[in-house]
């Protein structure tokens, strides 16, 4: 009967620890929840013409690409952190020929967004930004 009687309270003991390591777990992946639909999406200070303007300024279109004619689009993906911060910057389709590293530089050089809001709250919100080469 002991057997039996032990086997029941770790039974208990395992489920308790579940669940708790389970809220646990909830709690925190929802403060690190990244959102790509919200009331207030995120903006560059200034909005989209500064956003625009910032590029053309900052970008240098690498010699590579310029020797072999290269033009098109680069496509960055990164997150807006509910203080303004961007972090997580990745390339989700690339031209190559030094284009991807220097969008991915300028991207650096970014200062703080506006975070986007929802119901009054900054969040994390994932942000898809094109950025164009082409040869003048």
């Amino acid at each position: 009967m002991r057997t039996r009687s032990s086997m029941k309270h770790q039974k208990w003991y395992l489920l308790t620890l579940l669940f708790f390591s389970l809220s646990g777990w909830a709690q925190q992946t929802e403060k690190e929840m990244v959102f790509v639909l919200v009331e207030e999406p995120p903006q560059f200070m200034g909005g989209q013409d500064s956003l625009m303007r910032f590029i053309k300024y900052h970008l240098k279109y690498p010699a590579a690409a310029r020797e072999a004619k290269i033009k098109g689009v680069v496509h960055l993906r990164f997150i807006i952190e509910a203080d303004g911060r961007i972090t997580n910057a990745e390339i989700t389709r690339g031209l190559g020929y030094g284009c991807d590293e220097e969008a991915l530089r300028v991207f650096n050089e970014f200062p703080k967004w506006k975070p986007g809001r929802q119901s009054g709250k900054n969040l994390r919100v994932q942000y898809f930004l094109p950025i164009r080469f082409a040869v003048e």
